[in-house]
Order: C-alpha cells, then sequence, then structure tokens
C-alpha cells in the first residue's frame, strides 16, 4: 500500500503555489518577472485586508508578505495567519525595507519562516522559495503517510477488537455446548 500512495503522490505533484502581498505594484510585477520562467502559480494582493480576504480561496504554499503597508500591515496579517489552524503550514517570508535587527526578531516572534530586505536578490528570493517548497512538499508528504499510517492502525485495531470478540463468542459457545452435554 505504501508503494502505490507514494505513487500516487509523485502524480499528485502541483505547482507550488505563492501569494504576493505588496501595496507597491512595482515591487509585485518585479517577484512576478522573477518567477516567469519557473514552475510556480503567483497570485498577488496589494494590501493586508485583500490578503486575508482570499487566502482561504487560495491557500498558498507560500506567501511573500511586505511588512510595511497601509491599513493592516504585514504583522498583523503574519498574527492572523498564524493564529488560524487551517493556515499553519503556510511558510512566509516577510518583506521590508527597513534591516532594524529589531523589526527582524518581532517578525520571527511572531511566526515568520524568513525575512529579507528591499531591494532584494532576485535569485536569492528564487532560492529561498525553492527551499521552502520542497520543505511545504515535504511536510504535506509526511502529514499524508501520517494520516494513511494512523488510518491502517485504527483498521487492524478494529480487525484485532473484532477477532477478540468473536474468540470471546466462541469460548461461550464451548462453554454452553459443555453444559448443555453435561446436563
Amino acid at each position: 500500500k505504501l508503494g502505490e500512495y507514494l505513487k500516487i503522490m509523485e502524480q499528485k505533484e502541483k505547482k507550488t503555489k505563492i501569494l504576493v502581498v505588496d501595496d507597491d505594484p512595482v515591487i509585485r510585477g518585479l517577484i512576478k518577472s522573477i518567477f516567469m520562467n519557473s514552475e510556480f502559480d503567483i497570485n498577488e494582493a496589494d494590501s493586508g485586508e485583500m490578503a486575508l480576504e482570499i487566502l482561504p480561496n487560495i491557500m498558498p504554499d507560500i506567501i511573500l508578505l511586505d511588512i510595511i503597508m497601509s491599513g493592516i500591515d504585514g504583522f498583523e496579517v503574519l498574527k492572523a495567519i498564524r493564529s488560524d489552524e487551517r493556515l499553519k503550514y503556510i511558510r512566509i517570508i516577510l518583506l521590508s525595507s527597513k534591516s532594524d535587527i529589531n523589526e527582524r526578531l518581532k517578525g520571527y516572534g511572531l511566526g515568520t519562516d524568513d525575512y529579507m530586505t528591499k531591494p532584494f536578490v532576485g535569485n536569492e528570493l528564487l532560492a529561498k522559495v525553492n527551499v521552502f517548497a520542497k520543505l511545504k512538499h515535504s511536510e504535506e508528504r509526511n502529514l499524508s503517510l501520517t494520516e494513511l499510517v494512523e488510518s491502517e492502525i485504527k483498521k487492524r485495531m478494529e480487525r484485532e477488537k473484532f477477532i477478540q470478540d468473536q474468540e470471546r463468542l466462541i469460548s461461550m459457545s464451548d462453554m454452553i455446548i459443555s453444559i448443555a452435554h453435561y446436563w
């Protein structure tokens, strides 16, 4: 069963979905151009509010999240994502024009996976996203395998209980036959 499962998982390898959240259309365009020739599905949000609104429908694997935006800033978006159980496995890379260590530490404290300062090098961003995509797919595969194993364990425990129940019934039948024979 495990071999069949792994074959199915390999066939189901999907495109990595990225959500770019930045209120600057130039930055969003730059990021899209970095990923143009790669195997990524890019979605955009021009505000924190829009990101939180479309997030459940898109369910991206990775979010590239600007910190400084009007309205809901990147830190608030990060907090909202990390507080939602359904979204906890999304990888998040914060993007900021500030290189202040306190801002970085705040981001890590809130649960970001990485932090890059603008202007960033396109190849570095692409490399980081590739690493996080591999990690995300490995996590998904591990979670699926865990679910498969738990399901098999549950089935075997149910079978074991059924067998034990049958053995008890057989013992009771033997005892009843023995009593009837004695009478």
